[in-house]
């Protein structure tokens, strides 16, 4: 449920004499939906929501990250404004990268590049697997699928939103899961 990325880390760890470090607060938005990026980060500790706001002001989780992920590749590569907003669930460090400096690493780097690619291909698999799975299944069996959803920083609200139900659904769910 929580999406964790060991190389990448490891390849931002290397490179950390040359890069800075921020840290940010639980609830701080780390990228906002709609603005311009300045800044691609590293996820050093600490667990985000990646969630898309609608027209009508609802919320969908489109992850959770964790350790080792990546946030704002996609809008550093595609030179766009960014999809969707990062929010930090925990408190959260992480390594930042200046947009201009990482676009130069990807230029220059082959290892960079793979791991990004295979970075972005687990996203949009794993995305299109549980959508699928969402799409198909009741809420009950959605929930048996994510591991120890309980024991995380997650609230219903979030878990609704992650699921694609409303609140109030989730809560009918869970008082007959019980």
């Amino acid at each position: 449920m929580i999406k964790e990325n060991e190389r990448l880390l490891e390849f931002f760890q290397k490179q950390s004499h040359s890069i800075l470090k921020k840290s940010f607060d639980k609830t701080e938005v780390i990228i906002r939906q709609g603005a311009q990026l300045n800044h691609v980060y590293c996820i050093i500790s600490g667990i985000v929501k990646c969630y898309y706001t609608d027209i009508n002001d609802k919320e969908f989780i489109v992850e959770f990250l964790g350790k080792g992920e990546i946030l704002g590749e996609v809008e550093a590569i595609q030179r766009g404004q960014v999809l969707c907003s990062i929010q930090a669930l925990t408190p959260l460090e992480t390594f930042v990268v200046p947009i201009d400096h990482f676009r130069m690493w990807l230029e220059k780097d082959l290892e960079l590049n793979q791991l990004l690619l295979d970075s972005c291909t687990k996203r949009i698999v794993d995305t299109a697997k549980r959508a699928s799975i969402q799409q198909l299944n009741d809420i009950e069996f959605n929930l048996k699928q994510l591991k120890d959803w309980k024991n995380l920083p997650i609230s219903k609200t979030d878990l609704a939103a992650y699921l694609g139900v409303t609140v109030r659904a989730l809560n009918r769910t869970l008082k007959n899961y019980s």
